[in-house]
């Protein structure tokens, strides 16, 4: 039997090779990463979608991986609670309260997970926070940034619920209109305001023969309240509520959602 260290590799073998160690490469390393991993280690996931061209080739070989968030942008954790016998980590999902809930699953990734759907290319590794406080011999409490983030949410839909005007019908800005005031500011985004300089009651008739055809009201009753308004350019106009009819108004500056990236 010939040696096989002397065996010929053609340049086609190299090619083959290379070909299937380039398949194969991804799934390896995902299982030793799935086995680096010990029962009570808190993880976090990274993701992202694959992108095909009409070949159906990858158009990105390098993907850009991003933490799997939450509703409210908090990272969603998981716990390893079991290794198989060749030491590969299964986890649970980290509930709001901070405990294991629903069914267990691999690092692998199962059809049906999250992480794993169609064309997505996922990387589990150790919550940061989780690897500072074995660094730090500290408690770590892995629902501690779920509230923080719940609590911004919830104080950001408040604060913009209560300060939001109703404009959805008509006869609701009519009435706003006439609890406005020179010197009032208004908002109409989170960067966006405008400045209240003056108010009239005109009669709407009488007002649509002056203004722009796309400043005209349709209101019939006797009286229209018109506001002069400037906005953060300098702009100065005339308005009626119908200018207002159906967009967003705020009372005081809307928080955003932003917030929660803080």
């Amino acid at each position: 039997m010939k040696d096989p260290k002397n065996v010929h590799i053609t340049a086609e073998d190299v090619k083959y090779m290379e070909e299937v160690e380039q398949e194969l490469f991804p799934r390896i390393s995902m299982i030793e990463r799935a086995k680096s991993f010990k029962i009570g280690d808190f993880l976090i996931v990274k993701t992202c979608t694959f992108e095909f061209d009409l070949t159906g080739d990858v158009m990105d070989d390098e993907p850009k991986l991003k933490v799997l968030r939450n509703s409210y942008g908090a990272p969603i954790k998981y716990v390893v609670v079991a290794l198989d016998k060749n030491g590969m980590a299964f986890i649970k999902r980290v509930n709001k309260s901070g405990i294991p809930h629903g069914r267990v699953s691999s690092c692998m990734g199962m059809e049906d997970d999250d992480y794993a759907r169609a064309n997505n290319h996922f990387v589990f590794e150790l919550d940061p926070d989780f690897a500072d406080s074995l660094l730090l011999e500290d408690d770590y409490d892995p629902a501690s940034l779920h509230r923080n983030k719940k609590d911004i949410w919830k104080a950001v839909t408040e604060h913009n619920k209560k300060h939001k005007i109703p404009t959805k019908e008509l006869y609701d800005v009519v009435s706003f209109f006439r609890t406005v005031n020179p010197g009032d500011t208004l908002w109409t985004s989170n960067i966006n305001s405008i400045f209240i300089k003056d108010k009239k009651d005109l009669v709407p008739a009488e007002y649509n023969k002056t203004c722009k055809y796309n400043m005209t009201t349709r209101i019939k009753s006797s009286i229209v309240t018109i506001l002069t308004i400037v906005d953060k350019k300098g702009v100065e106009k005339n308005v009626p509520p119908d200018f207002f009819w159906s967009k967003a108004l705020y009372r005081e500056r809307p928080r955003t959602y932003k917030e929660l990236n803080i």
